[in-house]
């Protein structure tokens, strides 16, 4: 047992590194005064057909994000204020915690020198005008700069940072829909020409049933990629690639209003001439896709074009798009602004409002806007069992067994080196279990009143793809009927009649949704891969329709019977597939009781 306890609390000291998110609205580098309260939040969704700036107001429960992120700010503040005179001491700096140890509820505190135990937080960060003291209004700064934040984008989809961290800790997870789609487009295209015929789709059937390795007559997405699965990275992998990855299709706008070095770059990439270097390219409006009157705007010496000055000004501007989020108890509702004074948002014509939820529809790229009442930050389960380790880990390094840990015992300790003083908040010297407790459960309720008092924008990406396109009935598999479809495909796709579907022809479709509190990170959904979490494959219920010898041969639960499937002769397969498809539907066999039932030697009905 102690083997186990010690390898846990190893592991939660190791991956318990939150990821920073990305700071929405940041203050000068070199400014003490807090930010300043703001309209809204602004970001650049990077869709398919335009780029769209968006801006979006929140409330949480009928307060402003950035009042309630500012009535945070004080409550903290306050706390660490142990003698109440206004301002932090450097003895009270020192109790000043982490942004990791305020999203964990300190968790992320405590694991000693090797793996930053304490908050590490120098006071010359904090006392900016170098005083002697730090301010409510140096601390608030001090947090923008290390990216805590009242509106928080999440830096890669919510699914693909579960993915990387289940993977990281060898728990087996879904691909994405990208690596789904390229597999089964390669299936199909026999000629290699990066195209898909009506001939190719035509053969999906044959073509997809060479894959079915258990021969069911059923492709589920395993063995279609049985030969193109990416080998798992280590846990330390996972953690550089949630770090060093990033939402590539939300860019966050600062509030001078003046697009990013990397924003402009992105715009040039994805939008401009692909023959050129991607900083010299110049965007007309077909390029770049916006209407002509904010094109007329950007484009200020009128040549048709814009270089990478004039997109600079690219959100220096109205938005495309402007939503007040309202999320208040269990009910989260968007509202979309049309019109700012006088002037028509430019893309409010092209956004339905359906039961609280946006539709921005652009063609290609279909999204979807919505609020959440959910608060998907935490570490559930895990925390309690986190927290009956460090009481195990306190015995521990209670080497005298007299009930408290003094400074020479918490500094021995990997897990309590560096949080001696910001536990022991009487200042006595002595540490005592109680106070230990309390340091948790106080930061438990900062965690929590951290996300009552901020919002995160979560993307992700809805996408069909190919395969989805194709599983009609949702259920993850493909069945020799949906094959059989892939010929459908074509009119759906194809409408300009130009007799080829190639994958830019397949829609995008995605999802913004701002919720309540910081966003989980990938970190955190590991913990889950492990407590609890399952990852086995969703079981196909029986059918539940037709009669009952059609729901016992349909074995592969598809909703049709096959010939394979059929237990009887081949000239009564052919009396109830009246329609000489090759597959008895619910509809056919319902028809054919009474010839089932001769053959069974029952009475008819």
């Amino acid at each position: 047992m102690k083997a186990v306890a010690k390898w846990a609390i190893r592991l939660a000291f190791l991956v318990l590194v939150v990821v920073v998110g990305w700071p929405g609205h940041l203050p000068r580098a070199n400014s003490a005064a807090p930010p300043q309260v703001v309209e809204g939040y602004d970001f650049v969704f990077l869709a398919e057909a335009r780029p769209v700036l968006i801006r979006v107001r929140a409330e949480l429960d009928g307060v402003p994000v950035q009042s309630a992120w500012d009535d945070f700010m004080k409550y903290l503040f306050n706390y660490l204020d142990v003698n109440g005179d206004g301002v932090l001491d450097k003895g009270e700096a020192e109790r000043v915690p982490s942004v990791d140890q305020i999203r964990t509820g300190a968790l992320a505190g405590f694991g000693g020198g090797r793996l930053g135990g304490g908050s590490q937080i120098s006071f010359a960060e904090l006392d900016t005008d170098k005083d002697g003291k730090v301010t409510l209004a140096e601390m608030s700064v001090f947090y923008y700069k290390k990216g805590l934040v009242p509106f928080r984008i999440q830096p890669e989809s919510s699914s693909g940072g579960k993915r990387a961290a289940m993977a990281a800790v060898g728990v087996r997870s879904q691909p994405t829909v990208d690596a789904v789609n390229q597999a089964i487009f390669e299936a199909l295209d026999l000629g290699k020409t990066g195209k898909l015929t009506i001939k190719e789709l035509t053969a999906a059937q044959t073509v997809l049933l060479q894959r079915d390795e258990n021969e069911d007559e059923i492709l589920t997405v395993r063995e279609l990629l049985a030969n193109r699965e990416a080998k798992l990275g280590g846990l330390l992998g996972m953690v550089g690639e949630v770090v060093g990855g990033g939402n590539k299709m939300l860019m966050p706008v600062a509030n001078s209003g003046r697009a990013s070095t990397e924003l402009v770059r992105a715009l040039q990439t994805r939008y401009g001439p692909k023959f050129e270097k991607a900083e010299t390219r110049k965007l007309s409006q077909k390029h770049l896709g916006v209407d002509h009157a904010t094109f007329r705007r950007l484009d200020t010496n009128g040549d048709g074009v814009l270089d990478d000055k004039e997109l600079a000004s690219f959100t220096n501007r109205p938005a495309d798009l402007e939503l007040v989020v309202r999320i208040d108890g269990n009910d989260a509702r968007v509202e979309l602004v049309t019109a700012k004074g006088r002037d028509r948002l430019p893309l409010a014509a092209q956004v339905k409002s359906v039961s609280g939820v946006a539709l921005l529809d652009l063609g290609k790229s279909r999204v979807e806007l919505r609020g959440s009442e959910e608060v998907e930050y935490g570490l559930g389960g895990f925390a309690e069992l986190a927290r009956q380790q460090l009481i195990a880990q306190f015995k521990q390094a209670d080497k005298d067994k007299n009930g408290y840990l003094d400074q020479k015992e918490a500094d021995s300790s990997r897990v309590f080196k560096g949080l001696f003083k910001a536990m022991d908040r009487d200042g006595d010297g002595k540490l005592y279990e109680r106070e230990m407790i309390a340091y948790l459960d106080k930061y438990t309720e900062i965690q929590e009143r951290l996300s009552s008092a901020c919002v995160s924008l979560v993307f992700s990406d809805e996408s069909r793809g190919l395969f989805d396109l194709l599983d009609t009935n949702r259920d993850g598999r493909l069945s020799i009927r949906e094959m059989r479809g892939a010929p459908g495909l074509m009119k759906r796709l194809d409408p300009d009649g130009k007799g080829y579907i190639i994958r830019a022809d397949l829609p995008r479709s995605y999802r913004l949704t701002l919720r309540r509190g910081q966003e989980g990170d990938g970190n955190i959904a590991a913990f889950q891969a492990l407590y609890g979490s399952s990852n086995d494959q969703t079981k196909v219920k029986e059918t539940s329709v037709g009669p009952r010898w059609f729901r016992k041969m349909d074995r592969n639960r598809d909703g049709d019977v096959s010939r394979k499937e059929f237990l009887f002769g081949d000239e009564l397969f052919r009396q109830i597939d009246t329609d000489g498809d090759g597959l008895i539907s619910v509809e056919e066999a319902e028809k054919a009781a009474d010839l089932i039932a001769r053959k069974l030697g029952r009475p008819q009905r």
